[in-house]
């Protein structure tokens, strides 16, 4: 028995494909076959995503940090706030989640978290307190970059004060981070021809 191969591209994110095949020789065709389907892998889904605001001290790193013994409540250069930001996405199924960053839309800067288990993390450092920065997620597999999710903040774990909540700016994931080069041939999902998606 011989065994035929046919990969097909051009197929869109989270879509039901089906599919039918005959054979051809150079007497006739066979009947098509009974239909069989298979769906694409989606885009990742961010679950949940949430934001502590920490206060921390910042000094001034000279001969008047507290390492060298002296006054602490005098060298300080400043209170400043980190953000630590979790990040629940589930891995799509065939397409796990690769890689998940955080932006603040009020200073333009964006760090990728880390993988800790099942969530992802990211401390945004450095932000001054009082102010109420513009938060946002997005996680990315090697179909796409997900929509953007602004966390919910919780309370600091220091000092007092109702944290604020974050918000992020609407419409699409503006991530600026592009999907690696080395995911291109995942991207690249066969070629050729045959089957559809149903409409």
């Amino acid at each position: 028995e011989g065994r035929w191969d046919q990969l097909v591209d051009g197929l869109a994110p989270a879509t039901e494909y089906f599919f039918r095949v005959r054979a051809q020789n150079a007497v006739d065709g066979s009947k098509w076959s009974l239909e069989v389907s298979c769906s694409t892998p989606s885009t990742p889904v961010i679950a949940k995503c949430e934001a502590e605001r920490k206060r921390v001290q910042r000094w001034d790193g000279g001969n008047n940090s507290p390492q060298n013994g002296n006054d602490q409540s005098t060298n300080s250069a400043g209170e400043g706030e980190d953000y630590i930001v979790t990040v629940t996405v589930p891995d799509p199924p065939g397409a796990p989640v690769l890689m998940c960053s955080v932006t603040d839309h009020n200073s333009g800067r964006t760090i990728l978290a880390s993988r800790l288990g099942q969530v992802w993390q990211a401390r945004m450092p450095h932000c001054r307190p009082g102010t109420q920065p513009s938060l946002a997620a997005t996680a990315a597999n090697a179909i796409a970059w997900s929509a953007a999710e602004a966390p919910h903040s919780t309370p600091p774990s220091s000092g007092s004060g109702a944290a604020p909540r974050s918000s992020v700016r609407s419409g699409g994931s503006g991530n600026p981070f592009p999907l690696a080069s080395a995911l291109s041939p995942l991207l690249e999902a066969g070629a050729g021809n045959g089957g559809g998606k149903r409409p």
